[in-house]
């Protein structure tokens, strides 16, 4: 059986670990399983070594649309049934494209973990049709697995948004707002809408030998002081005033930095989630990493990691944490499934939905109401009850890997009878 699994990649560490958990849970559950993944050239090695059958593809539109590949493209218009269809080819990222480089497939998983909702382009929604109707008329399935959803007040996004939605054979929403987002939108059932935790949260890091090691790299002295990590987001930064030192949420996450080490007696991890493969151009969470370090007052006691690592290998560092403040889902995701506080700095409503699940929400600050006094006293609290918190956490897991095990049981159930 070949399974396509859609919206991953290897640059986003919450990405890769949804990849890896879909491969690894569904992979316990079907026999005779292969794996495939679209990727580049620079990500066809991270694919190999990870078990993944990987398909290259070229980011040159003209292989697609060019006059010398006329019979090539009669045959990807073969798939073609309606000129809605049609128009998303022509108007999306070159998906149709893609269909080029793979024979057939029996199932496509989606593990975007956000991006369908008025906060992305709509041309998001118009590659997953592509693909959705594939499946629609091969008989085949296509499960969106648990993600967040909306909201949908953007009329071209909630249109296509409920095409997807419509056709999917299986539909998963990882909390309560993007349930009740996707409630309102279709005209299906709400029964046919299933909520289920992330599935991140039985993603398998690497040994805890392995982070310690990357921790003794960096300069971390283990014994001497507690390790609180910072995960910035280029997100954020991109959403609030002033661009390098002079940008709000810089500034605040190196007052929270100066905080942990002048106050608390705690060293920093200074800590990427969004790493580019070795290869690729643009800036990354490293680029915050970098501004914020050198502005911390006592950087003896700041660390920084700058290498590429695979998700795996930033779980196990996480895990060595006595404390999280992050701004990246998949790095609270990581740090709660290895019963680690955390403070959470978002931009959507996931993080909230996420804190609320383990009892934290009063540790959550949204990017637009980001102010240093309420984030230090946050940060007071939860380095004050992170013993309890650590506590509370480690009882809460358990149920939500279940929930976890048994959307897999379900997802597998309707791809086997396919």
């Amino acid at each position: 059986m070949d399974i396509l699994i859609r919206g991953a990649d290897f640059d986003n560490k919450g990405a890769e670990a949804m990849l890896r958990t879909a491969q690894r849970e569904l992979g316990r559950r079907i026999p005779y399983v292969c794996f495939h993944i679209f990727v580049s050239s620079l990500e066809a090695q991270l694919a190999n070594i990870s078990g993944l059958f990987p398909v290259l593809c070229s980011s040159n539109r003209e292989e697609l649309l060019g006059s010398n590949l006329p019979i090539r493209v009669r045959r990807a218009l073969t798939f073609l049934h309606n000129s809605d269809f049609r128009r998303a080819m022509m108007t999306s990222s070159g998906e149709a494209r893609k269909m080029l480089k793979i024979k057939s497939v029996d199932a496509i998983i989606d593990t975007s973990g956000y991006a369908y909702g008025d906060a992305w382009n709509v041309d998001r929604c118009k590659d997953a049709w592509t693909w959705i109707d594939y499946c629609k008329n091969h008989h085949k399935p296509y499960i969106f697995l648990p993600q967040a959803w909306g909201p949908f007040e953007k009329g071209d996004i909630a249109e296509w948004t409920r095409r997807l939605c419509e056709d999917a054979s299986l539909l998963f929403a990882r909390d309560k707002e993007s349930f009740n987002h996707l409630s309102s939108l279709l005209d299906k059932p709400s029964d046919k809408i299933h909520i289920a935790p992330d599935i991140a949260f039985r993603f398998q890091g690497a040994h805890s030998n392995i982070g310690a090691s990357i921790l003794r790299d960096v300069g971390y002295e283990f014994g001497t002081k507690p390790l609180i990590g910072i995960v910035p987001n280029m997100r954020i930064y991109g959403r609030t005033l002033g661009t390098g030192s002079n940008n709000k949420y810089i500034q605040l996450l190196v007052e929270a930095a100066n905080y942990c080490i002048n106050n608390l007696g705690a060293a920093v991890l200074l800590l990427p989630n969004e790493i580019k493969v070795p290869g690729k151009t643009g800036r990354d969470d490293r680029f915050l990493c970098g501004i914020i370090e050198s502005l911390v007052t006592n950087n003896k006691y700041c660390f920084t990691i700058r290498n590429y690592h695979q998700s795996e290998t930033i779980k196990s560092v996480i895990s060595h944490l006595d404390l999280l403040i992050a701004s990246r889902f998949h790095s609270l995701v990581f740090a709660l499934s290895s019963k680690i506080p955390v403070i959470a700095l978002g931009w959507s409503h996931k993080y909230s939905e996420l804190m609320t699940t383990f009892g934290m929400d009063g540790y959550v600050c949204r990017h637009d109401r980001l102010d240093q006094i309420v984030v230090i006293d946050i940060l007071k609290q939860a380095w004050k009850k992170r013993k309890d918190d650590k506590h509370r956490i480690a009882e809460i897991i358990p149920a939500i890997q279940r929930d976890v095990d048994s959307t897999f049981d379900l997802v597998a159930e309707v791809i086997r009878s396919s």
